[in-house]
């Protein structure tokens, strides 16, 4: 199934979940007709949630990396070999947006081919030689060309909001006085929010997000730039700079949009959040793949078909597997917390401890939980196990 075709199923199955809970509760208030009003209102918060979902993701993400548009009045030479570049790649010029964020970044976002946007930031262009830089710039067009945009932008932006979360409650704890950023009280508070958001987040990201992705661009930068030791040396780089530098700041929900999985890789306890939005394969396949099917007139073709192999597995031979296993005791001893948070309020709205609606509420509850974590396990155990 084509990009467009899942995104178009994913737009009308959230248009039927929105109209059966404005159907349903309005049938509750006013029967039938409530139904039909409630049905009405569903359609028209699903049409501006599709409209804001289908426009605003890409334009979101450009500010939210303080990025500024690069022009040809601005850089006439740069915009002039990328018109050459995607003359050779054979898509329209995207625009392009620096960022002066400290992170060797580089990704694409948009609906399609016309509206694509490519950011980058100035660390980037301080640690790539201009051969290099010439790889990830195709690379990143390789995607546009390959129509893998709109799916990445849209998992990137609805994964990103979720992740937010975590940031929100710890600034809510330090504005409501709980002490300074690395103190305990407001560190756990971001630990017990990651906790909940980080498990469904992630596997939105993994299910929607094959490893054959960045094969299959590699494949397309390397058959158009033919030159994979510069590919190589790029990426062994890069892998470089990841795995000595932390960069606590990046959204997880965002490293599926970078050519190098950017995400911390420490023994932190956070950092096992971060390990389940590893999208990449390990970066030792990907050299390994261009290396032993670069050697024969068909090198693109045979990287394309080692892709279709490893299309499921995130290969990533540094990870323990039990790193995503602690998570989801993380989230499950979390909602635990709340479920005896809702019976307390309860118990004091009631001013009873009432057994029987206690027991019933954690019978639903856990019902759900048992549900959700059921298919996060089934998600991590076939990506990430």
């Amino acid at each position: 199934m084509q990009d467009k075709q899942k995104i178009d199923l994913f737009f009308i199955g959230m248009a039927l979940v929105i109209c059966s809970i404005g159907g349903v509760a309005g049938y509750f208030i006013n029967d039938a007709s409530g139904a039909i009003y409630g049905v009405t209102a569903g359609l028209i918060i699903s049409g501006i949630a599709a409209g804001c979902l289908y426009y605003l993701p890409a334009f979101i993400i450009v500010k939210l990396y303080s990025s500024r548009e690069v022009t040809k009045e601005d850089s006439p030479d740069f915009m002039a070999t990328i018109e050459e570049f995607a003359d050779i790649v054979n898509i329209p010029v995207p625009r392009f947006y620096l960022s002066n964020k400290d992170i060797p970044l580089i990704f694409t976002v948009g609906r399609d081919c016309n509206s694509a946007s490519i950011i980058f930031t100035d660390k980037l262009l301080d640690i790539l030689s201009s051969e290099e830089l010439t790889c990830v710039l195709i690379h990143e067009m390789s995607h546009i060309k390959l129509n893998q945009i709109h799916r990445q932008t849209l998992v990137a932006f609805v994964a990103g909001i979720l992740t937010m979360f975590a940031n929100a409650a710890l600034w809510g704890a330090l504005l409501t006085g709980f002490g300074q950023e690395n103190d305990p009280a407001p560190r756990i508070i971001k630990f017990l929010a990651m906790a909940l958001v980080a498990p469904p987040a992630a596997s939105l990201v993994l299910l929607t997000t094959p490893a054959s992705r960045e094969y299959i661009a590699d494949a397309t930068a390397v058959g158009i730039y033919k030159e994979p030791e510069v590919y190589i040396q790029m990426l062994e780089k890069m892998g470089r700079h990841f795995s000595e530098t932390r960069h606590e700041e990046i959204n997880p929900a965002h490293g599926l949009l970078n050519i190098i999985d950017p995400l911390s890789r420490s023994n932190d306890v956070e950092d096992d959040f971060y390990t389940l939005f590893n999208t990449h394969p390990g970066l030792d396949e990907r050299i390994e793949a261009i290396r032993t099917r670069t050697n024969s007139r068909s090198a693109s073709m045979k990287l394309l078909e080692y892709a279709t192999v490893m299309n499921e597995k995130i290969v990533d031979k540094y990870e323990s597997i039990t790193r995503w296993k602690k998570t989801l005791l993380y989230s499950t001893i979390t909602h635990m917390l709340i479920l005896f948070g809702i019976i307390v309020v309860y118990s004091f709205y009631n001013k009873d401890f009432r057994a029987m609606d206690s027991l019933m509420i954690t019978g639903a509850y856990v019902g759900m939980l048992v549900i959700t974590h059921s298919m996060m396990y089934l998600i991590f155990k076939n990506k990430l196990g």
